[in-house]
Parts: structure tokens; C-alpha cells; sequence
């Protein structure tokens, strides 16, 4: 079983490979910015477990409702992933959003606004399958170059 930062790098990895063809401009910025994004999401990673080194750091965890159904907004139709849930003895202390320093979230917010409000306030623990309560924590935006 790999672990988390390993299937970031070797994704980080295949976006360079797959950068190094000539594209269109418009490609090539999408790169680019998936491979910032990347960068950015190696160092939250480090980051949380450096804080957190007795919490087990899960990356992208759907917002759920109490039967572990995945919500959608009901607006755009879309789920909603959390980057970061740092879970310690069954329970989440902290979502983190991780993002550029300009990008706008707004939009982001309010669809989450929206899930939790429908019910979406529960996450599934990747290592034990259950269901955790997020109703109390509010994801915390981190923002990075």
C-alpha cells in the first residue's frame, strides 16, 4: 500500500511527463497550475503531519450524511472533498483547504455551506470506515504559493 505522499509525488511526477509535450497556451497554464497545486498539497501534507505526528492526515474526504451517503450541493449538483481531515483518536480536529494565495473560495464556501446545511456533516474514516461527525469544525483555508 502506498502511501499518501507517495501517490502525490508519482501524480506530481506524471503531470511533469505529461507537461514536457508542446500544448496550447490554455493547456499548458492547466499544467502548470496542477502542478502548483501539487507542490502546494505536498508541503500542507508535511506540514499537518509535522503538527499533528500522533493523527492519521486523510486527503480528500467527501462530505457524507449520517448513513455515509455522499451529499451534493443542491444548487450546482456537485460533492464536496475536503483536501485535509486530521483525525485523532476518532475524531476530526481539524479540515483543511488548501489553495493558492489569490484564488477565490467564495463559491467553494457556499457550496459547502450548502452540503453541510442539507446534512453533509459527516466524514468517513479511511482506516476504520466510520462515519465522523464535522458539524462543530470549520475547514480552515491554508493558503500557499
Amino acid at each position: 500500500m502506498t502511501s499518501l505522499l507517495e501517490r502525490i509525488t508519482k501524480f506530481s511526477l506524471l503531470i511533469k511527463k505529461s507537461s514536457e509535450a508542446p500544448k496550447s497556451n490554455q493547456a499548458n497554464n492547466m499544467n502548470i497550475n496542477r502542478s502548483t497545486g501539487t507542490s502546494r498539497q505536498q508541503a500542507e501534507l508535511a506540514q499537518l503531519r509535522n503538527d499533528n505526528p500522533n493523527a492519521s492526515i486523510q486527503a480528500e474526504r467527501y462530505l457524507r450524511d449520517k448513513n455515509g451517503k455522499i451529499l451534493k450541493d443542491p444548487l450546482t449538483g456537485e460533492a464536496r472533498r475536503i483536501d485535509f481531515a486530521v483525525i485523532k483518536d476518532n475524531k476530526v480536529i481539524e479540515l483543511v483547504e488548501t489553495t493558492s494565495l489569490n484564488a477565490n473560495k467564495t463559491f467553494q464556501s457556499q457550496k459547502e455551506a450548502r452540503i453541510r446545511e442539507a446534512g453533509g456533516t459527516y466524514i468517513r474514516d479511511r482506516n476504520t470506515r466510520k462515519l465522523i461527525d464535522v458539524s462543530n469544525i470549520e475547514t480552515r483555508i491554508s493558503r500557499r504559493e
